[in-house]
């Protein structure tokens, strides 16, 4: 006798969308202005509103910038970390 469901079998009904970073910042911006409601913003966006609730947590940690912007930002900061620890070993 099978006991599988049908349900379980199928993959999502619909494939996963990827969204730029300008875009996320576009709803996110949209759920920030006052009495709108986060879950209807992701609900008209098709989107599930905990996922834009951790896109609003990345947007006010200042994470949720452009790719570009983000590894010009990284690259030159590994590069003074770097530079300060060997100042720091140096003075050892």
């Amino acid at each position: 006798m099978d006991t599988t469901s049908e349900s379980s079998v199928t993959g999502p009904s619909s494939p996963r969308r990827f969204r730029s970073s300008a875009e996320k910042r576009r709803i996110v911006e949209e759920t920030l202005a006052p009495g709108v409601s986060v879950a209807a913003v992701a609900r008209a966006q098709g989107i599930n509103a905990n996922q834009v609730f951790q896109w609003r947590k990345l947007y006010q940690a200042g994470l949720l910038a452009d790719r570009a912007a983000t590894s010009q930002a990284t690259s030159s900061g590994k590069w003074e970390f770097m530079g300060s620890i060997e100042k720091a070993t140096a003075v050892q």
